[in-house]
C-alpha cells in the first residue's frame, strides 16, 4: 500500500512485515520505519467468520482448498494526516474487541496507540478531526463519524 504524505512525500509499506519507507519528493528513499509487534493468531471463530461471509450457508465448494496462515499480516490498512503523520491499523484488540490504531509522527517516530470499533475505518484527518465510516445503517446509508482529537 502507498500514499501520498502532506508535503509530498511518499509512503509506501508491505503488510508482510511491520515496516514502512517514506520517500522525498524526487522519488529517493529518506527514512525505514521498522517497528515490533506481537503476531495476532487468527482464531478458528474468526476463520469460520471468514468462511461464512465468503461463502454463505453453502459453505466451501469441494473443489477449494482454503489455508489460513496462523497469524494475521502486521497491520491491515494506514492513512496520513495534514501535518505529516500516519496512523496504521492492526489486527490487535482490546478486551471489547476494538481494534488498535498506531499512530506516528512526521519524523517517523512511534507516539501512541488508540483504539476503535472494527467497523470503523478512518480515512480522513484534517484539522484535528478524524473522520471514520461505517458501511452503512440498516437503511444501506453509509455514516460518517467525526471524531474531535485532543493532543496532550
Amino acid at each position: 500500500m502507498y500514499t501520498v504524505m502532506e508535503d509530498d512525500r511518499f509512503i509506501w509499506g508491505r503488510n508482510t512485515d511491520y515496516e514502512f519507507t517514506i520517500l522525498n519528493q524526487e522519488l529517493k528513499p529518506i527514512k525505514k520505519i521498522i517497528k515490533d509487534y506481537d503476531p495476532v493468531k487468527i482464531t478458528k471463530e474468526e476463520r469460520e467468520k471468514i468462511i461464512a461471509e465468503r461463502f454463505g450457508e453453502r459453505g466451501v465448494p469441494a473443489f477449494i482448498t482454503l489455508k489460513f496462515p496462523d497469524h494475521y499480516t502486521p497491520w491491515l490498512y494506514f492513512i496520513c494526516d495534514d501535518v505529516g503523520g500516519f496512523y496504521v491499523r492492526t489486527f490487535k484488540k482490546n478486551d471489547q474487541g476494538h481494534l488498535k490504531w498506531d499512530y506516528f509522527d512526521k519524523d517517523g517516530i512511534y507516539r501512541l496507540f488508540f483504539f476503535l470499533p472494527p467497523e470503523e475505518l478512518l480515512y480522513y484527518i484534517r484539522n484535528n478531526k478524524a473522520y471514520s465510516f461505517i458501511n452503512e445503517n440498516e437503511d444501506g446509508i453509509p455514516i460518517v463519524i467525526r471524531y474531535l482529537m485532543e493532543w496532550r
